[in-house]
């Protein structure tokens, strides 16, 4: 399986939303996958945190390696994100945990959702949904 390289760029300002490129570097799919988990994340973020898509933006998300033992990581002291999609796992499931951390939920606090430690699910779930609340993304 090919793993796409892809470079996503975010703008984070005080009354705009989070600003991301997507290049043609992704496959159709991978595209699909990704601008899914973002859409989902959009139907509970705030106004400040919506994920929207344009040629502007400082964040960088890039494919790495599978075979570092990681789906996905992301570092915003950097404004880094790294995904792929090694055998069995879902790119949209990988994308919608680090759009998480994007938004400022740190760790993996719930049991039961994408921001789970080994989330099993591509759904955003009342939990996820609780913590970006508690860090103020979502209202």
């Amino acid at each position: 399986m090919r793993f796409a390289l892809c470079v996503l760029f975010l703008v984070a300002c005080s009354s705009d939303p989070l600003v991301f490129l997507l290049p043609t570097s992704f496959e159709p799919r991978q595209q699909v996958d990704v601008f899914g988990s973002a859409d989902r994340w959009n139907e509970y973020a705030d106004r400040d945190h919506r994920i929207e898509w344009s040629p502007n933006g400082d964040w960088v998300i890039a494919a790495h390696n599978p075979k570092n033992g990681f789906a996905g990581w992301t570092s915003r002291s950097r404004r880094v994100v790294l995904i792929s999609a090694p055998p069995g796992e879902s790119v949209k499931r990988v994308a919608a945990h680090e759009f998480g951390h994007v938004l400022g939920i740190d760790g993996h606090p719930v049991r039961h959702g994408v921001m789970s430690e080994l989330p099993t699910s591509e759904e955003i779930t009342d939990e996820d949904v609780g913590a970006c609340r508690d860090v103020g993304a979502c209202p």
